[in-house]
């Protein structure tokens, strides 16, 4: 019997090869994003954003927004995996604002702030970025920027009455998305946006991966990972 478990382990030895070396890229994400985190945690009493922004405020240059979204990408890449737009998807979204040029910019979704930064360092003078994150810890506020804490589905409805927030020129979704249709039709139906932008996922064609007949003028960042 021992011989006859030995001889199916070794059977299932090539399987489990060759799934490693297909998905190596998921192991190693997996590896980072979570059994990294979870012992750096441990060791440093403090949470992966937090280090993120204790890296930025010792290594990046004041003032600087083209430097602290370098820094940024730097931590990214050779200390822990962070999610973000990063330095590719970065230019898409950097050329998209420049292309439409516009006066209020709606985010849903700011994290640790890196496309409020990428946004805000593009817009003309006068123009303003309202960014809607659900954790208040998860704030990045700059002249050009009013932070609103709360859940989207809760804030879009009191864009106009709460923030006088007639109508956004430019809509930028970077939040959970499976809300990503809810809220474009949320924003449809309340008026409030004339360009959209959003990640797409990678197994979508279109950026919100469903059929969706809306007004909305729509564009996709692409799908690949930022960091390794």
């Amino acid at each position: 019997m021992p011989q006859l478990y030995s001889a199916i382990a070794l059977a299932f030895i090539p399987f489990l090869v060759t799934l490693i070396i297909r998905y190596r890229h998921y192991f190693l994400l997996f590896y980072r994003a979570v059994l990294v985190r979870r012992l750096q945690d441990c060791l440093t009493g403090i949470s992966r954003e937090e280090r993120a922004f204790q890296y930025v405020l010792t290594h990046a240059i004041p003032g600087d927004p083209h430097h602290i979204l370098e820094t940024f990408d730097q931590w990214c890449y050779h200390c822990e995996y962070l999610s973000n737009v990063g330095p590719h998807k970065g230019k898409i979204l950097d050329r998209l604002i420049y292309e439409n040029t516009p006066l209020t910019v709606l985010e849903l979704g700011t994290y640790c702030g890196y496309a409020t930064i990428l946004m805000a360092q593009c817009l003309p003078m006068g123009a303003r970025l309202y960014t809607v994150e659900m954790d208040p810890r998860n704030a990045a506020v700059a002249e050009k920027v009013e932070l609103i804490v709360g859940a989207s589905e809760e804030v879009i409805p009191q864009l106009k009455e709460k923030h006088s927030l007639l109508k956004a020129d430019f809509v930028f979704m970077d939040h959970w998305k499976r809300c990503y249709l809810r809220d474009l039709q949320l924003l449809e139906a309340h008026g409030n946006q004339r360009v959209l932008c959003c990640p797409q996922r990678r197994e979508a064609q279109s950026p919100l991966n469903l059929s969706h007949g809306g007004q909305s003028k729509c564009s996709g960042l692409p799908a690949a990972a930022e960091s390794p």
